[in-house]
């Protein structure tokens, strides 16, 4: 394999489901012409999978390369330890000046984890307590509450702060740097608050139910309280609203993309390096599929994340060819396969794989991923009562399975191959192969208790640390450039 100095850049979005994409060829309502114009000369994982449908956990997955139950974040609430290395400091020990340009979600007063520079604010407060803040151009946006409410796009603070964070990241990238640069630029879209611009919206109305398949499905909703949670979701319309404003977002996020990706070129050109973009996203949503809005579920529409990886060539121009990759993989291995195109020290307990082989083949050629096992893990504490969900998907080859402890009697296992959407539980049907993915759910088990003491633990910490963080809001930091 070759190697070269490469910049890197990584558009990291958030809630985009991989199910809503152009490129694919799965979706034929939503247009997203710069994600297409990219993918034509990308390696494109056509089944990439969060290790966590939430955010802080999934985020922590990318950063670490190892799942909840390894690093320790189970939830929303938990917070990196300042000893975990991530990725980004094994960029930074191969020479690379690392960058985030906006949201990563971290948790606690350790806002770095690796990046050298921050140079914008994120979205939400950087330490426990929810004080909010943020960046100034979020004034134009106001506090939003669940995730059925709507705002005019001039009210939607997702789509403002998105704007300022790509406006941050295309003037860095207007600058020189002796550095090698490794840079993530986080947006929030489509994240709730919904709201998209108007002619976006008016164009999808009418088409968003055409791609909407599941609510009759022949087997309950699994799991321990993760029933269809709003009634707004029996209203066809306001359900109709609710995706048209998502698949709106898409398309406006789709558009900063395209700005950053020929920014992030045009940069290449004028330094005179090679370059490696990456364009992912932590986790899906519902959109209303099987009548949930949100994540924090194992199915399709939550767990696929768009993942492509594209290397471009000092003249600012694609160096590869387009490549569809259809073997499932997990966020988990895009810093282990960054790490290895860019000669960086791999980070211990790592639990991603390298995909380098597949997308920076030898002699041209695309190497086949070896099917193996993809796992995702979901963990949620009751505050009051202590207690702890805990969930886990299994998927190897075309057979998901999904358990939660203690609601064994719920398990369901998909042939996606058969039954791409999800509707029938063919757990009777494979026994063998219902046992062999148990087994590998079973690993994942092993130090159940374990776990639920350490979140229970941490999440006694945090009604300090909230209670703490109410009468300390000078202390959520923010970012202009610096």
């Amino acid at each position: 394999m070759a190697t070269a100095d490469y910049e890197v850049l990584i558009f990291f979005s958030d809630e985009h489901s991989g199910l809503v994409t152009g490129y694919c060829g799965n979706n034929p309502v939503i247009r997203t012409p710069n994600l297409n114009r990219i993918a034509e000369k990308s390696a494109v994982f056509t089944h990439a999978y969060t290790p966590s449908p939430v955010c802080v956990p999934a985020r922590a997955g990318f950063m670490t390369t190892c799942m909840p139950s390894e690093s320790g974040i189970y939830g929303n609430d938990n917070g990196y330890s300042s000893g975990q290395a991530t990725f980004m400091h094994s960029l930074g020990l191969a020479g690379y000046e690392t960058v985030l340009c906006g949201r990563m979600h971290f948790m606690g007063l350790d806002q770095r984890h690796g990046f050298e520079r921050r140079i914008a604010s994120d979205i939400t407060s950087t330490h426990w307590g929810y004080v909010y803040t943020g960046a100034p151009t979020l004034q134009k946006g106001r506090p939003y509450g669940n995730e059925t409410d709507i705002f005019p796009v001039e009210e939607n603070t997702a789509y403002h702060y998105d704007q300022y964070v790509v406006s941050m990241a295309k003037e860095w990238l207007s600058r020189e740097h002796d550095k090698k640069q490794a840079i993530v630029v986080g947006t929030y879209m489509p994240h709730m608050p919904l709201g998209g611009p108007k002619d976006l919206v008016d164009y999808y109305r009418d088409k968003v139910m055409e791609n909407f398949h599941t609510l009759d499905m022949d087997y309950p909703f699994p799991g321990p309280g993760k029933r269809p949670c709003y009634e707004e979701l029996r209203d066809p319309e306001k359900l109709r609203e609710i995706r048209a404003n998502y698949y709106a977002m898409v398309e406006a996020e789709d558009e900063l993309i395209g700005q950053v990706y020929d920014s992030y070129c045009d940069y290449l050109k004028r330094s005179g390096r090679p370059g490696i973009f990456v364009y992912v996203s932590d986790h899906g949503d519902q959109m209303g599929e099987k009548g949930y809005i949100g994540k924090r579920l194992f199915f399709e529409d939550t767990e696929r994340i768009p993942m492509l990886i594209q290397t471009i060539g000092s003249d600012g121009k694609p160096a590869g060819v387009g490549r569809m990759i259809h073997t499932p993989v997990s966020l988990l291995d895009l810093g282990v396969t960054l790490c290895a195109m860019c000669q960086a020290p791999g980070l211990p307990n790592s639990q991603g794989r390298d995909l380098s082989a597949a997308v920076w083949p030898e002699d041209g050629q695309a190497a086949a991923l070896e099917e193996v096992p993809v796992v995702s893990e979901y963990y949620e504490m009751n505050r009051a009562t202590g207690e702890m969900i805990a969930g886990y998907m299994v998927l190897y080859r075309n057979f998901k399975y999904i358990t939660y402890d203690g609601h064994e009697d719920q398990d369901l296992l998909f042939d996606l191959k058969e039954d791409p959407y999800e509707m029938v539980n063919v757990i009777a049907r494979y026994p063998d192969r219902l046992k062999e993915l148990k087994d590998i759910a079973k690993e994942h088990r092993t130090h159940m208790e374990w776990h639920r003491y350490n979140a229970l633990r941490l999440q006694k910490n945090v009604r300090i640390l909230d209670q703490w963080g109410e009468n300390h809001p000078e202390l959520n930091e923010t970012w202009e450039n610096v």
